[in-house]
Parts: C-alpha cells; sequence; structure tokens
C-alpha cells in the first residue's frame, strides 16, 4: 500500500489512475487506512485531492473522492490532517461545477471535515465557502440539500459570528431554509431547520437586507 501511495504521488496520468482504482477496490473492502496516514500523511491527501481536482479524467476524481470519504470516516486524525493539507478549499472551488453525483460526494466529505472546529475554520475564512453550500440549497438534489444543511448548521452553531449569518442571509440560504420549513411532513432536516431559525432568527430579522415577505416567518 505504501508502494502504491508513492505512485499515486509520483506515477504517470496512467500510473495515477491504476493507483486510485486499486485503493477505490480496497477501501470498499474495509481497509484500515490509518496506518498509510500516518506514514505517508500529507503527502497522502495531497495526491488525493490533485486527483479530486482532475478536469481531464472524471473518473479518477469521482474515485479520489470515495477513498477520501472512506479515509476520512475512519479517524478523526485522518480529517485533520486533510484539512492541512488544503481539502476543504479544494471542495469549496470544486463544488460551483460539479454534476449531481459529484456535487453529493463533495458536500459529503464538507459536511464531515465540519464536524472539526479546524475544518468549519476553514471553510469560513474561505470567501466563497458559506455562497457555494447556500447554493446547493434545494438545487441539486434531496441528499445535496441534507448534506448542504447539516454543514450550514454545524459552522452557524459554532460560529455564529456578524460575518457568517450575514452571509447566509446575502447568498440566500435563509430564504431557501424557510421555504424548506413549508414542506410538507417532518424530518431531521426540517429539525436542523427550525433550529438554525430560532437561533439566529432576531439577528436576520434585524438586517436590512432581510426581505420583508419572510418577517412573519420568524415570529
Amino acid at each position: 500500500m505504501k508502494s502504491v501511495a508513492i505512485v499515486l504521488q509520483r506515477g504517470s496520468a496512467e500510473a495515477r489512475f491504476h493507483a486510485i482504482f486499486i485503493f477505490r477496490k480496497i477501501a470498499r473492502a474495509g481497509f484500515d487506512w490509518n496506518p498509510l496516514v500516518e506514514d505517508r500523511g500529507m503527502d497522502l491527501f495531497k495526491s488525493l485531492l490533485e486527483l479530486v481536482y482532475d478536469e481531464l479524467c472524471s473518473k479518477a476524481s469521482s474515485y479520489a473522492l470515495e477513498v477520501l470519504f472512506e479515509i476520512l470516516a475512519s479517524s478523526k486524525k485522518s480529517r485533520l490532517k486533510a484539512i492541512e493539507a488544503g481539502a476543504v478549499c479544494v471542495l469549496i472551488e470544486l463544488l460551483p461545477d460539479s454534476n449531481r453525483s459529484k456535487c453529493e460526494k463533495v458536500l459529503l466529505l464538507m459536511k464531515l471535515l465540519c464536524e472539526c472546529p479546524e475544518g468549519r475554520m476553514a471553510l469560513v475564512d474561505h470567501g466563497l465557502g458559506i455562497a457555494v453550500v447556500s447554493k446547493t440549497l434545494l438545487q441539486v438534489s434531496n441528499a445535496a440539500t441534507k448534506l448542504g444543511v447539516k454543514t450550514l448548521c454545524l459552522v452557524s452553531s459554532f460560529h455564529p459570528t456578524e460575518r457568517v449569518l450575514e452571509e447566509m442571509l446575502m447568498f440566500g440560504a435563509v430564504k431557501k431554509l424557510v421555504t424548506l420549513l413549508n414542506l410538507e411532513g417532518r424530518s431531521s432536516t426540517k429539525k436542523r431547520v427550525l433550529d438554525m431559525l430560532k437561533l439566529h432568527g432576531n439577528a436576520w430579522r434585524r438586517h436590512q437586507c432581510f426581505p420583508c415577505e419572510l418577517k412573519d416567518y420568524l415570529g
């Protein structure tokens, strides 16, 4: 596995594709990634993130996203290394041009990374972080909307700064949250939406750019 990781980092385009294909096969078999992460660390994540950004081979990019999920889901330590390698920035910049399937994978990774304080800070510090996540709500798929809501809930709960709340308002997230609240049925997503509106409703209502038609919904 260490040899495959080295090929992923230094090999030709064809060799790197075969390497990520092997990693994907192994990931689906429940491989323990922790020893490899400990050994290769930043180099492993930088190699995977380069493939994620690969515009010439969509399969390689998709496989890299799947492998990243398996690694990040295995331990918090791996998430911290990925964040240090710039994963949040790469995912944010990848999201606007992603198709439905890729968008869902990117949002899933972003949600995982935002479960760590360092991941949330990386998203908040990026100028497009709140904007790109907000745009996915009600635009891509139900799965993408759920993941987007989870991510915004994590960020706004732990970092309810004036800037974060203002960006959620300016980039349309608040209006979409109200729309979600008025959909029929009950769900964990609606509960998260309601929690956010209860927690931050007063701050949003006071903002000069708050849409008048939404004020009744926030009490």
